[in-house]
């Protein structure tokens, strides 16, 4: 968890939530090892750019092979992993969603869930970056970091991702801000944030991209 998400927002509600231009980019099924748009601070400036979901931490020799593929990062341990340690300390990022999906045992089944914000703003994950390089392959690439569900998503799961309030979003993009002075953003979002509704089991198949993956299922 967070395992997929959906990438999809109007041009006036991003610019207002995040004062940068929207990315050129939509989808309501975005997987691990796929490219997503994040934001970071380039020059103290704030720039939407796209790498790949799943953290490669710059010291691997094969990136493709990295088994951990680190598309998920518990915020409880961050500051024990080295492949987290180093980038929290000031490789943070952004990564801006319409919503997540969750699953939920049912029975023998699993129900997929859409979660979403209840005022359909923009949501602003907390992320780490990290850039590999060698042989003149480069790749940039991020995780997702997590915590304690709240009282919704305990219902679903028994984490959820860190979302950022954008009161937060300055320090936390801020390199210059060691991570280990935002150790409080890192908790769950609060009680009246999010809503969720169950939708069609088509989201299980990462080929499936289009906006009746949304729809509520009834």
């Amino acid at each position: 968890m967070c395992g997929r998400y959906v990438v999809r927002f109007s041009k006036s509600a991003f610019e207002g939530t995040f004062n940068v231009q929207p990315p050129l980019f939509e989808s309501y099924n975005l997987a691990p090892t796929q490219y997503a748009p994040i934001l970071w601070a380039a020059d103290g400036n704030r720039e939407v750019l796209e790498a790949r979901w799943g953290l490669i931490p710059k010291w691997v020799d094969r990136p493709f092979d990295f088994k951990a593929n680190l598309f998920n990062a518990r915020s409880e341990t961050l500051l024990e992993k080295p492949s987290f340690k180093r980038p929290f300390k000031s490789q943070r990022c952004i990564v801006p969603t319409s919503g997540f999906y969750e699953w939920k045992k049912v029975g023998s089944a699993k129900q997929p869930y859409y979660i979403h914000p209840k005022d359909e703003r923009p949501l602003a994950l907390a992320g780490l970056w990290d850039h590999w390089e060698k042989d003149g392959e480069a790749i940039t690439s991020f995780t997702v970091l997590t915590t304690s569900p709240n009282t919704l998503m305990s219902t679903l799961h028994d984490r959820m991702p860190v979302i950022l309030e954008p009161d937060a979003f300055s320090s936390w993009l801020d390199p210059e801000i060691d991570g280990q002075d935002l150790l409080e953003l890192l908790a769950p979002a609060e009680d009246d944030l999010l809503e969720a509704h169950p939708v069609d089991r088509r989201v299980g198949r990462v080929s499936e991209d289009d906006a009746n993956l949304i729809v509520e299922k009834s």
